[in-house]
């Protein structure tokens, strides 16, 4: 009959169970913290993806309004509606046809995008103009969004949900006479679809799980604008939480906010932790099979290394034994050292192993978190308004061809300060930047007529000199502007560049024969900020010398700041303003 034994209280035996439970310690808290750190990785890298998602949604949400603005714009300094509001200014009240007519200018405009229901117009006195009943503007926006379009004066103001349509928002602007001094002409009322800031068909163009990623949008006064959320989740919904992660519906989500420094509307976006943690699961797997499989080959080496430890104390034993029988034999020559050796070798190799696995796994799971980053981070090309610029021309172009050229000026100039030019985008050459300053002042031309006129020398060496992009273009705007703009007489603006003597600078010049400034106003020009008289009369903050004075510091560390920009100026004589530019990558050698 066979007997039961129990196991042995050996040497052998106790450095086996030690080893075996020391090592499945080891690899669980190594499992646990390397569970835990995945887990985190990919939280963080999916609420940057989630941010970088959200802030291009507010981008897209930027252009939209911004489509709405420049249509908006159109219809307000469209001449005919102009003539009108002018003609009612001068006392002259428009007819019925007159007022009809207004129909046909609307529906014109109103092609030009799904998102705009209806246009209205009101005189200053908030009688409507167009369409054609006695509805007053206060009676159709609240009074506190007709204040906030005076005080914007001209630009477009979201004024929120419309009060008798639920599918509809309102936006409104001042319209301004062109020949009154852009005086107060009226209003121009805007009727937006409820859908045109919908989320749920912007999310279909990103890399995103549309079914479970939720969206919300509020508008500057925190007012509710849309989203993709069940009527039932969204009453429920606390958008002011803080926190990272937040429960909906009984499931963890993660959270970011956007806010568009354009209109102030709030996007607020929500990713559930599940989806973002689906090839957790796996990850574990692979940590729990290779702790089972380190288990089972330590235990194996263990053995081993117990037996090689234990094998020379067995012999001395047996030949103790042997001894005290009176068989005197030679014990053979053992050496722990070597042994223990063998031991620590072993368990290196094995610890080095297991290392190895954890970092294979992490690394591939940095490597793919950092090429989805990479995808996201892709900017989104305005082709929008280049298309609106060129739909423009054609639209034109039989019928003015002044216009159509001055459509094709302004695209030129947009694509120009937006466009990317090659992989070192903020360096330009100087001919595209002289360039850019011609289309700039033809476009000026537009506003003052043969009063502003111009001369560009730019000698053939020069244009590929390469300098910083819009670098010069303040400069020339300050020239009209603060120049020829307080001044009745035609001007005339100088924009040239050449080499200058013994060294490797060029030198620009920017002229003008305009007001010109007085000493202190001269002194003050390169400070933070100071204020200059527009021509309406009012103060504003200038910081624009400032920031091209930094600019070229920056970009050009050898130049002082008093040979970076020499100004002299005379009053009611002009103002010449020179630039010291190195060439890119070449020491200073005055």
């Amino acid at each position: 009959m066979a007997t039961l034994r129990k196991i042995p209280n050996t040497l052998r035996n106790q450095i086996l169970i030690l080893f075996t439970t020391v090592m499945i310690i080891v690899l669980l808290a190594v499992g646990l913290l390397t569970y835990n750190l995945v887990t985190d990785i990919l939280k963080e890298n999916a609420e940057i993806q989630l941010e970088q998602t959200a802030q291009e949604q507010v981008n897209r949400i930027d252009s939209q309004f911004d489509t709405i603005d420049l249509i908006s714009a159109q219809i307000a300094t469209n001449s005919s509606v102009q003539q009108i509001l002018t003609s009612q200014r001068e006392g002259r009240m428009p007819s019925f046809t007159e007022r009809q007519s207004m129909q046909e200018i609307a529906n014109n405009y109103q092609a030009y995008t799904s998102g705009v229901r209806a246009f209205e117009m009101y005189f200053p006195n908030y009688a409507r103009l167009y369409p054609l009943n006695e509805l007053m503007l206060p009676g159709r926006i609240d009074p506190g969004w007709i204040e906030e379009a005076d005080e914007q004066n001209g630009r477009l103001v979201w004024a929120g949900a419309d009060p008798y349509d639920q599918n509809a928002y309102l936006t409104i602007r001042q319209i301004n006479l062109m020949e009154k001094d852009f005086s107060l002409g009226g209003y121009l009322v805007t009727k937006v679809n409820r859908n045109y800031f919908n989320v749920e068909n912007q999310l279909s163009d990103y890399d995103t799980n549309d079914d479970q990623t939720l969206t919300i949008l509020f508008d500057q006064a925190d007012q509710y604008i849309t989203s993709n959320f069940t009527q039932d989740v969204l009453m429920d919904l606390n958008v002011e939480e803080t926190e990272r992660t937040v429960q909906i519906d009984g499931a963890e989500y993660i959270q970011v906010h956007a806010e568009s420094d354009e209109t102030g509307f709030t996007l607020t976006m929500y990713s559930p932790v599940n989806s973002l943690l689906q090839g957790i699961t796996g990850i574990g797997t692979a940590i729990a099979v290779a702790a089972i499989a380190g288990t089972i080959l330590f235990m194996m080496v263990s053995l081993k290394i117990s037996r090689i430890i234990t094998s020379p104390v067995e012999e001395l034993t047996s030949a103790m034994k042997r001894t005290r029988e009176g068989e005197l034999v030679r014990t053979p020559e053992i050496s722990s050292t070597k042994e223990m050796n063998e031991l620590n070798h072993s368990y290196n190799e094995m610890v080095d192993q297991t290392n190895y696995l954890i970092k294979a796994v992490y690394e591939k799971e940095l490597i793919r978190s950092r090429a989805e980053l990479k995808a996201l981070q892709a900017q989104i090309n305005p082709h929008f308004l280049f298309n609106t610029l060129e739909a423009l021309y054609w639209s034109v172009e039989e019928i003015d061809q002044n216009s159509a050229e001055m459509i094709i000026t302004m695209s030129d100039l947009f694509r120009y300060t937006i466009t990317d030019h090659g992989p070192d985008e903020d360096w330009v050459l100087l001919k595209d930047e002289f360039d850019h300053n011609e289309d700039y002042l033809k476009i000026m031309k537009l506003r003052f007529g043969d009063d502003l006129n111009w001369t560009i020398d730019l000698p053939l060496e020069l244009q590929d000199w390469p300098i910083p992009k819009l670098l010069i273009q303040p400069l020339v705007e300050n020239a009209v502007l603060h120049g020829l703009c307080n001044q009745p007489e035609r001007g005339h603006i100088s924009l040239k560049a050449s080499l200058q003597s013994n060294s490797q600078n060029v030198l620009v010049t920017i002229e003008d024969d305009g007001a010109g400034m007085h000493e202190e106003k001269l002194k003050n020009l390169f400070s933070d900020s100071h204020d200059y008289v527009s021509r309406s009369g009012k103060k504003h903050k200038s910081i624009a010398m400032h920031n091209i004075m930094e600019r070229i510091i920056r970009t050009y560390p050898q130049l002082e700041r008093n040979e970076a920009i020499v100004i002299s100026s005379i009053r009611n004589k002009g103002t010449t303003v020179q630039l010291k530019l190195p060439h890119k990558g070449v020491e200073n050698d005055d």
